[in-house]
């Protein structure tokens, strides 16, 4: 069985927000879980953490109190939530209005992982700091919850080894980082998997990496991807089509006002272009219900279906999205793809969450 995780990363926009944190998170994310679960899937919220604890820090309680809500509210009716780290917010902060991003410490590995003596936590701090925060907080809405997954911000998760010690070391014993064939070095970003192994799932040692596959035991972490399309002369047809299906369908339904922006690290506007360019020729196309299309997102898992034997074997792949830039058409097409996976794979393919995967 192709076992499919329809992801959230349950954050807010790191340039800016131009409405409510209700407006640009919560209410969208209500909304994706209702409609999922009207399709019969479930939601797996990555929670960004860092940010309830930073907003009470700094005196701001409406918006943490509205993210807890919305959690205890997932875990009641039948989602799941999980861990996800900006590790930027420790130090950012807030003046007029706007919050003023401190990047040099957006990947988790710029914590360090020793203890520090500056009176920020190390990684292995803020790791064991979140699960308690999200076992505390649900635990009493669902006594058989577990925080057990993890996925590193802006799918950072290399240098992996002392990562994924540090995630093993506190019981998170799943992670889902990886789209294979990405990869992104920028100012902040910075990761290659177009070398790692070629299943769904595999488990990892740390001490061998991401790229070996290793047997099931202590310490060990599995890895659930994000799908992804990576590979072949089609690559490029396949984004080709899904930018004209995209441009048709906005002229039908119109566009959704967008509620923030992301950062940029470029230094220019040309730059900016070559790197766009860049990613649109030679990345993969990742399995998302960001402005992908349901055709392009069928096709994607039918080269799964094709590659691996899931009538006799139970794979777990994940679907990444952000409910802070979903459109009325991206709900559409997730929907879509939702009935047909349903109508057409019914017998081979089913929506879960993590907590149906078992150790």
């Amino acid at each position: 069985m192709l076992n499919i995780c329809i992801t959230a990363d349950h954050e807010l926009f790191f340039g800016r927000n131009y409405g409510t944190e209700e407006e640009v998170l919560l209410e969208p994310t209500y909304r994706l879980m209702d409609m999922l679960a009207e399709n019969g899937a479930s939601l797996v919220l990555m929670s960004d953490v860092l940010s309830i604890f930073r907003y009470r820090e700094l005196g701001m309680h409406e918006f943490p109190d509205g993210m807890e809500e919305q959690l205890l509210y997932a875990i009641k009716n039948g989602h799941d939530v999980q861990l996800h780290i900006h590790s930027h917010w420790l130090t950012s902060t807030y003046s007029q209005g706007e919050w003023n991003f401190d990047y040099t410490k957006y990947r988790i590995h710029d914590l360090g992982f020793e203890e520090r003596d500056d009176g920020i936590p190390s990684a292995v701090e803020i790791i064991r700091k979140g699960k308690n925060y999200l076992e505390e907080l649900l635990r009493p809405a669902d006594s058989s919850y577990a925080c057990r997954a993890f996925r590193a911000g802006g799918w950072n998760l290399l240098p992996e080894k002392e990562l994924l010690k540090a995630l093993a070391s506190e019981g998170i014993w799943i992670d889902s980082s990886i789209f294979r064939g990405g990869r992104l070095k920028t100012g902040i970003h910075g990761f290659d998997y177009t070398k790692v192994p070629k299943s769904i799932n595999w488990w990892i040692d740390p001490d061998m990496g991401i790229e070996h596959e290793a047997q099931k035991g202590d310490g060990r972490i599995l890895e659930m991807v994000i799908g992804s399309y990576y590979g072949g002369a089609g690559l490029l047809a396949k984004k080709i089509e899904n930018s004209v299906r995209g441009r048709l369908r906005k002229r039908i339904l119109g566009e959704t006002p967008q509620r923030g922006t992301a950062f940029s690290d470029s230094k220019g506007a040309f730059e900016t272009f070559l790197k766009r360019l860049e990613n649109y020729i030679l990345q993969p196309i990742m399995l998302t219900y960001d402005g992908l299309c349901k055709e392009i997102m069928v096709d994607i898992v039918k080269q799964y279906l094709k590659s691996f034997d899931c009538q006799n074997n139970d794979y777990y792949l994940s679907v990444i999205g952000h409910p802070k830039s979903m459109s009325n058409i991206g709900m559409l097409e997730l929907e879509g793809f939702c009935r047909h996976m349903n109508r057409e794979y019914g017998g081979i393919v089913r929506f879960v969450n993590t907590s149906d995967i078992k150790e």
